[in-house]
């Protein structure tokens, strides 16, 4: 019928680590930090050596030692990319720290703005009168934050 193939230990440990290279990764991308991606690297070093013939302690304990390794190299990199996700020149974000014009009376309840050539709801915690000058200090949901200011509209 069929036929039996014999999988040493060794062997069945590389598979194991695979699979788990595996899982780690699809964890990673669900939870992207750079954090379990070190761990399926070490884990496919493991696989490696273990496909070479190492037995599957040497097998466990190079993979941790790896996925230490690089989680620690890594570690920089993702804290890194991780504060550049604070881009403020995306989306609305961009119009913070921008000038703007005050096309209605604004106060805490709200308001309009208009900024470069769209009109935006705007909010203040001082009552800001029609056509002063505003500078865009945050943005919330669909609302811009504003103050006065002196500067000159973009």
């Amino acid at each position: 019928m069929g036929t039996v193939v014999a999988v040493d230990a060794s062997t069945f440990c590389a598979i194991g680590l695979l699979v788990v290279a595996g899982v780690l990764l699809v964890v990673e991308m669900s939870a992207p930090g750079l954090v379990f991606v070190p761990f399926a690297g070490g884990a496919v070093v493991g696989a490696v050596l273990g496909f070479a013939g190492a037995p599957p302690v040497v097998q466990l304990l190079v993979t941790l030692g790896i996925g230490i390794v690089l989680f620690v190299v890594l570690r920089p990199v993702a804290k890194r990319l991780n504060a550049a996700e604070t881009d403020h020149g995306v989306g609305a974000r961009r119009f913070v720290g921008v000038v703007a014009l005050a096309v209605s009376d604004i106060d805490a309840t709200g308001g309009f703005v208009q900024v470069e050539r769209e009109r935006w709801q705007a909010q203040s915690d001082v009552p800001i009168p029609e056509g002063t000058r505003v500078e865009i200090r945050e943005v919330r949901g669909t609302r811009l934050i504003v103050t006065p200011s002196q500067g000159t509209l973009t």
